[in-house]
């Protein structure tokens, strides 16, 4: 038995030598190029408050939306297409964050191809889509659903737009998705891709097709997905005109038995070497959505767009794992086919959370694959406008303390110069957040803006971005029509 005279003297020592070897510790011991040795120091151990910014105004804009209770409860009464107003086109009392959208030198009209398309809107019959590229910090249709709210309420649309046949990563949108489980997803991008067939990849980046049950590559095939609605969310995203099924199949034709609602029906899909389109009516109110798929070849399905007949349409592509250097594995010509075809007009660029990680001092390597794979949308079609919106803050933890990634600049400086290459304009998330440790304010606002990750807004962040965002491109589109009143 250990005496507590001993115990004391023991604990007494070990603090000494502890406090010794901090007192001594150089902090860091480099021992190659690439590792590195920490020791603590006092500074770590009694180390101060963790940094943080001033974000006092972005917590009131937060509480403000909050009073306007965009998210109530949907009821299961019946919503009409004609309950709600589309295509108003008003003007908006927007808020000056001091956060402008940025422009290639000489390119100050990099977006007024979508802001032409966009004033045409209350005046005719058409459907436009933006599609909204990220990473991981996308996930759960965050940032987009709020952007899709907003457009459509100005501008007219419904429905969530384009999804994936079944949900990826275990992450469902706006809908709840289930599926058969003898789909295969082939995607451009990620760690784990598996060997595609072939490069005809969709909007969304990915391409699914079907096995038989021993998950052979013989027929024949069939599979099945169901999408319904949650009860809780914005709702323009339950009104539905018209389902989209996206596919192609160059071997048979597909027959989808479907029931959307309560009304069934069966159409047969002919075979195509392109990308095909089958349009479904529905009556606006929208509850549940089964597809089931038989065809003597593996067909590909890309997805399924929910959609109204004019307005807007806002497609929300998560990319995880992503930096957003994939898209050139997609077939040009497929790719083209499908911003034609689906009438994309605008295109939201958002990556770098999976670049910060990498720590350096030169990021010129990441300028010049960005720069490539923005011209590459670019050509896809001439009209075609894109946006970047830059990396946001990320933090690390540093001894004892949370602080900003010492690259973070430099990876958003990076991409500015990529978009300015490629005559895309640029918004700065970085600084509309707060810039250097505003990450920290973030995760400790209450209630929290960001997750305990330092990386990912929440719900709520997630939503002030996506005002934030909103609020600047509207802002450059009464600048736009300004401009155009002052040249008749």
């Amino acid at each position: 038995m250990i005496k507590p005279t001993r115990l004391i003297s023991i604990l007494i020592y070990v603090g000494a030598m502890s406090g010794l070897i901090m007192l001594l510790s150089p902090g860091n011991i480099v021992l190659t190029s690439d590792f590195s040795f920490k020791i603590p120091t006092f500074k770590d151990v009694f180390a101060s408050p963790q940094p943080s910014v001033d974000i006092s105004g972005i917590i009131a804009l937060d509480e403000q939306l909050d009073s306007l209770d965009k998210t109530a409860e949907v009821s299961e009464d019946t919503i009409q297409v004609n309950s709600l107003s589309f295509g108003t086109n008003t003007e908006e009392k927007l808020r000056d964050f001091k956060n402008p959208i940025i422009f290639p030198p000489g390119k100050e009209n990099a977006l007024d191809n979508f802001f032409s398309t966009l004033k045409r809107l209350s005046s005719e019959n058409e459907l436009i889509r933006i599609v909204h590229y990220g990473d991981s910090q996308l996930e759960g249709d965050r940032i987009s659903d709020y952007l899709r709210d907003r457009f459509q309420k100005r501008f007219g649309g419904c429905g969530v737009g384009l999804v994936p046949i079944i949900p990826v990563n275990d992450i469902s949108g706006t809908f709840k998705q289930t599926a058969s489980e003898n789909w295969v997803r082939y995607a451009s991008f990620g760690a784990e891709r598996k060997q595609p067939q072939h490069k005809n990849y969709g909007l969304l980046g990915h391409y699914f097709s079907l096995y038989d049950h021993e998950h052979k590559p013989s027929g024949p095939f069939s599979g099945w997905a169901e999408f319904s609605r949650y009860r809780r969310t914005y709702r323009r995203f339950n009104v539905v005109e018209e389902a989209k099924i996206i596919y192609r199949n160059k071997r048979s034709p597909i027959t989808l038995k479907y029931k959307l609602n309560n009304h069934d029906g069966q159409v047969e899909l002919p075979p195509n070497q392109d990308l095909g389109i089958k349009t479904i009516k529905m009556n606006g109110d929208f509850i549940k959505a089964y597809m089931e798929f038989k065809s003597g070849g593996a067909p590909d399905i890309y997805g399924v767009a929910f959609d109204c007949q004019r307005g807007i349409a806002l497609d929300n592509v998560p990319m995880r794992g992503s930096s957003g250097t994939e898209f050139t594995q997609i077939s040009k010509n497929f790719f083209r086919e499908q911003v034609e075809k689906l009438n994309v007009k605008f295109m939201i660029v958002q990556y770098g959370v999976n670049v910060i990680p990498n720590v350096r001092d030169d990021y010129n390597y990441y300028e010049y694959s960005l720069s490539k794979q923005l011209k590459y949308l670019k050509s896809l079609d001439p009209e075609l406008d894109i946006l970047v919106v830059g990396v946001s803050d990320m933090s690390w933890k540093n001894g004892t303390v949370y602080e900003s990634y010492p690259n973070v600049e430099l990876v958003r400086e990076a991409q500015k110069r990529a978009a300015f290459k490629a005559g895309c304009a640029f918004w700065d998330l970085y600084s509309a957040m707060g810039g250097k440790n505003s990450m920290i304010s973030w995760v400790n606002a209450e209630p929290p803006l960001a997750s305990k990750d330092y990386t990912h807004f929440t719900t709520r962040g997630a939503r002030l971005v996506g005002e934030m965002l909103y609020n600047e491109i509207m802002q450059e589109y009464e600048s736009y029509k300004k401009r155009m009143r002052n040249t008749q």
